[in-house]
């Protein structure tokens, strides 16, 4: 236990890196030799995002002024 000079509480002392590394192992548990996974997300050109507001009616409209 660790006492606190500021104001007196006790807390518990930390684990050594050591004792960490004996209850989960080197990495932790962590796989770090996996590759990444490559994303298909392609971002819709210009275009493309402008012909897909007209399909459904997404398209800027000004508002009327009354």
């Amino acid at each position: 236990m660790i006492r606190d000079p500021s104001d007196g509480t006790v807390r518990p002392t930390m684990p050594s890196l050591a004792s960490l590394k004996d209850k989960y192992g080197e990495n932790y548990g962590l796989n770090v030799n996996v590759p990444k996974r490559v994303s298909t997300f392609k971002a819709p050109t210009s275009d493309e995002l402008a012909a897909h507001y007209a399909r459904f009616g997404l398209a800027f409209k000004q508002r009327e002024m009354t």
